[in-house]
């Protein structure tokens, strides 16, 4: 709704008009067009400075979780415990997906709309597949199949997608070629898979010290220089305050 006075129509005489209220032509100084875009302009700044927000608090998560800020995980931990401690962030985006999606109805040509939909929606399933956020295996494998879905129904939906008969051509290469990437992205994703796994069976560390947190940390620190600095060492070495990612 807050959108509509960006979403303007051409007509055969080379005006546009907004969509939804037809008397009113876009883009004219001193029109009615004039106030509905900084209507618009005022209630998109909601969502985008609710986007900041999350921001801002994405930047403070890791000191909040340093300081064991109790108060912190309790008025805002909503936004962070469904997701990987490694990948905290990713409500930024969830956030930027529904916000770019919703924007796409500004674009005037459907091939253009639907072009911007399938580089969002591949966007956030590369995303998906690439972190794995959520905190369930079973919820990583539902949004990858379901954005692979959204795909899928997005490249029929084109077909039925009422646009002019110059964008049926345009329409017709894109799907194709969303066709053709999907067909080359799957062999690739399986042998990234493969490698992935091959790679986690290696065992990542050579030697693992563990000490006394008081007595001897100086001593497991100069340890592990040492050990590194050996030929002979060819992986890496654990030490809890280098290695230690997630309890």
């Amino acid at each position: 709704l807050m959108l509509q006075p960006f979403q303007c129509t051409l007509h055969p005489n080379g005006r546009w008009t907004v969509g939804a209220y037809e008397d009113v032509v876009c883009w004219t100084p001193g029109g009615s067009h004039t106030p509905m875009l900084v209507i618009a302009i005022l209630a998109f700044s909601v969502p985008a400075s609710s986007f900041a927000a999350v921001l801002s608090l994405v930047r403070r998560y890791p000191v909040a979780m340093r300081r064991s800020d109790v108060e912190f995980l309790r008025s805002f931990g909503f936004l962070f415990f469904r997701f990987r401690p490694q990948v905290h962030w990713y409500i930024l985006v969830i956030m930027a997906r529904s916000l770019c999606v919703g924007m796409v109805p500004v674009v005037p040509r459907a091939s253009a709309q639907i072009y911007l939909l399938q580089v969002i929606l591949l966007f956030s399933f590369a995303m998906a597949i690439h972190f794995k956020p959520w905190r369930l295996d079973v919820l990583n494998w539902l949004d990858m199949v379901f954005g692979g879905l959204m795909l899928v129904f997005l490249n029929i939906a084109s077909f039925m997608a009422l646009v002019a008969s110059a964008d049926v051509q345009i329409i017709g290469w894109l799907c194709v070629s969303m066709a053709v990437l999907v067909v080359l992205l799957v062999p690739a994703l399986f042998v990234f898979v493969a490698v992935r796994r091959v790679r986690a069976t290696a065992r990542r560390y050579r030697f693992f010290l563990c000490h006394h947190k008081a007595e001897a940390g100086a001593f497991a620190r100069w340890m592990k220089i040492e050990l590194l600095a050996s030929p002979r060492v060819s992986r890496d070495v654990f030490l809890d305050s280098d290695n230690l990612e997630s309890l």
